[in-house]
């Protein structure tokens, strides 16, 4: 057995499945499988293409690796105490067959026997060598581990949320110094997220996908709405209990005609059918989403009360699913009882590799991670590839000999940029590594890149990348967020001077960036301040809206020639669309 203090993470289930590769305590190397199969979320896949990659940019052998770590409670799932679980659960509810049919197969899957069996096939064919050894961890302590311990806070309380994970849905967990603690806990049914993903599903959008088009969509509800009082019967939050209670019969146990996520009786409480795909929004659709929204945001803020009074700690960490709700995010960091949040970026599923990874490492060699400061964790191009790439290609470019300086000179003239430099980063949000970059001072910049750019609906919002010594100008109040987790409300001088990236609300999802983190793109948007007295540009991920973002300089060169925006800019090289 290796003691090389080299884990891998591997986060793999129903969907976004990635690996992290973790030295001495610290994430070399994440990326998810989705940025090589080309298939958004790469349900199902096993992160094979991810686990060589991350390897080879770790300069990690195989056969060097001390153990591989994963995010389930896998004894649970061997000892029979999930089986007692599921066995009582099913005695308190009228549970349907697709219910146990699907608790059959978490037993299947998640057990010992089953992970060490496909975890080994994988290995082997993805590294063509023996297998070291698993460590599995319980799901949400790892999302727990991963949020809190990245954070900057020696103490704080963290919540984390998500559909379920092993038998949790909800918990909240105390962190002192490297100390983390179980305090509270709540377990299915009674999901958060399985109560978005239902109303994600009703608003004809596909769960663990469309979640963020209904927040989206949330902003233009009428707040007065009768869906408030409807959507309390589903989900009802106690604020004197700090409790909420999720109706299972609105959601699991009854007849599904529409779908698997909510049952007939949810149709008939709200009154409407469920919109298909392609229907045309209807104000009724934005008022279920404003309700929805604003009830998610009631009982994550009750468990943060509940914690930050009990404990009194007001630093808040934020894992788990649910905590890509940037609007639940924000409410807690507008909460009385909260000083300051740190919101894991890769909160999902498929940052549970990197948090396992770490958590394997600090169990067996007694690390402890640095605070989160970049997700450049990915591939990379050489200059020299990216030259001969756009060579390969045909295009013409030219290189400059200072790229932040020229391509500023290019935004501010009006173009729409794909930009592509550095490693990778990792998670949802481009951070300035693959990027879509826009002026954000007149609000067509934000219709382009949505309607002709990205093929979204035009109402999306669009976030703005600042530096961080900019921030007090633009923000009533706010925190570092350098990886785009949580809304603030946009200042006068904001909304007059950048309406491109300020939402319909009044609030804005900012990366705030800082020079010794991401020294060319801060130049970039130093530039641009210089040159047009804004030092804020429009940031969105260089893809469309149906597919992962770019990895490769190939990929980003086919995007580029089609997808209508003017320049490419990969390393230091220029190319100018002609049409």
């Amino acid at each position: 057995m290796t003691d090389s203090g080299v884990f891998v993470g591997i986060a793999q289930g129903h969907a976004d499945p990635a690996a992290a590769v973790v030295i001495d305590g610290s994430v070399v190397a994440f990326e998810e499988e989705e940025r090589h199969t080309r298939i958004k979320h790469a349900w199902g896949s096993y992160p094979s293409n991810a686990l060589r990659s991350c390897l080879r940019l770790a300069d990690v052998s195989p056969r060097d690796v001390e153990a591989i770590a994963v995010g389930w409670d896998a004894e649970s799932y061997s000892n029979g105490r999930m089986r007692a679980f599921f066995d009582d659960l099913n005695t308190r509810y009228d549970v349907d067959n697709a219910t146990v049919s699907w608790q059959e197969t978490v037993l299947r899957s998640f057990n010992v026997e089953a992970l060490q069996r496909r975890h080994e096939m994988y290995w082997h064919e993805a590294c063509s060598a023996p297998m070291p050894r698993l460590l599995t961890f319980p799901h949400h302590e790892v999302h727990a581990y991963h949020a809190s311990m990245q954070s900057p806070f020696e103490d704080a309380v963290c919540i984390v949320a998500d559909g379920s994970g092993d038998d949790l849905t909800t918990s909240a967990w105390l962190k002192l110094g490297s100390g983390l603690e179980l305090v509270r806990k709540e377990v299915m049914p009674n999901s958060l997220g399985w109560f978005y993903a239902a109303i994600t599903e009703y608003l004809g959008y596909r769960a663990y996908d469309g979640e963020y088009k209904v927040m989206g969509l949330a902003s233009y509800g009428d707040r007065n709405n009768p869906f408030r009082n409807v959507v309390s019967h589903v989900l009802n939050v106690s604020r004197e209990d700090h409790a909420f209670l999720l109706e299972p019969k609105f959601i699991h146990y009854g007849d599904h005609t529409f779908s698997t996520r909510f049952t007939d009786d949810l149709v008939d409480l709200i009154g409407h059918p469920p919109r298909r795909p392609n229907d045309r929004l209807q104000q009724w659709h934005a008022d279920l989403a404003l309700a929805a929204q604003k009830a998610l945001e009631e009982a994550v803020v009750s468990w943060v009360d509940w914690a930050t009074s009990k404990f009194k700690i007001p630093y808040v960490c934020l894992g788990g699913g649910v905590a890509q709700n940037i609007m639940a995010n924000s409410a807690v960091f507008s909460h009385d009882g909260v000083s300051d949040i740190f919101v894991q970026p890769l909160c999902s599923d498929g940052g549970a590799a990197a948090g396992a990874g770490l958590i394997a490492s600090h169990m067996h060699k007694g690390t402890h991670p640095a605070p989160l400061r970049s997700l450049a964790l990915g591939s990379s191009t050489l200059s020299e590839n990216v030259c001969g790439a756009l060579t390969h290609a045909g295009l013409k470019f030219d290189r400059a000999d200072d790229v932040t300086q020229e391509t500023a000179r290019i935004l501010a003239r009006g173009a729409v940029v794909a930009w592509f430099q550095g490693a990778m980063e990792a998670g949802p949000r481009a951070l300035g590594q693959r990027s879509i970059l826009a002026d954000p001072r007149s609000t067509s910049s934000r219709d382009r890149v949505n309607e002709l750019v990205k093929h979204r609906e035009l109402w999306r919002p669009l976030c703005p990348s600042v530096p961080y010594d900019e921030a007090a100008k633009c923000f009533i109040k706010y925190t570092d967020s350098p990886f785009m987790t949580v809304t603030f409300e946009a200042s006068p001088w904001l909304r007059a001077n950048a309406p491109a990236v300020v939402h319909v609300d009044g609030t804005v999802r900012p990366q705030l960036v800082h020079e010794e983190h991401a020294p060319l793109f801060w130049s970039l948007i130093k530039k641009f301040g210089s040159q047009t007295g804004v030092p804020v540009l429009l940031n969105t991920s260089l893809n469309r809206n149906d597919e992962p973002i770019v990895r490769t300089i190939d990929e980003a060169i086919a995007l580029f020639q089609e997808i209508g925006v003017d320049y490419l800019v990969a390393d230091r090289y220029i190319v100018r669309k002609h049409v």
